[in-house]
């Protein structure tokens, strides 16, 4: 059975939110994204994460869009130093509209980013099942 890398297990990052794949005549603006996550198995060729994201950004008319995002994830550690890693994800998305209105989906995701030794950058493109649900986040985050 797969043990613990002894790299640290939790993962908290904050970074930026752009919305894609918007339906026609909507517009948006970029927003953030905030996840926590934490390690479940792990050997030397990757791990297994849990993560919970919110993302939020504001589309056209003022509405608030927020985005709750379950998701189990899997790191495959690449490099001659393991540092790197690319993945997939899959989960569950929660949407709620400030103007009304709210949805529930299927979600995938694709990640690559950097491990150093207490923080990590991260490149993620986040889909949906549904309009408005989909989009690609750029974030820095600490390691413990």
């Amino acid at each position: 059975m797969p043990e613990h890398s002894g790299d640290p297990r939790w993962r908290l990052s904050l970074g930026a939110f752009l919305p894609t794949d918007l339906p026609s005549g909507i517009d948006a603006r970029e927003g953030y994204t905030l996840a926590i996550g934490g390690e479940i198995l792990s050997d030397k060729s990757g791990c297994l994460l849990g993560s919970l994201r919110y993302s939020r950004y504001v589309a056209t008319g003022g509405s608030n869009i927020g985005l709750l995002n379950p998701m189990l994830e899997y790191h495959w550690r690449i490099g001659e130093d393991r540092r790197f890693y690319i993945g997939p994800g899959i989960g569950f998305i929660f949407g709620d509209n400030s103007n009304g209105g709210t949805t529930s989906s299927f979600a995938y995701s694709l990640a690559a980013g950097v491990n150093f030794s207490s923080f990590f950058i991260e490149a993620s493109w986040r889909r949906g099942t549904r309009d408005g649900e989909h989009g690609v986040a750029a974030e820095a985050g600490i390691r413990f």
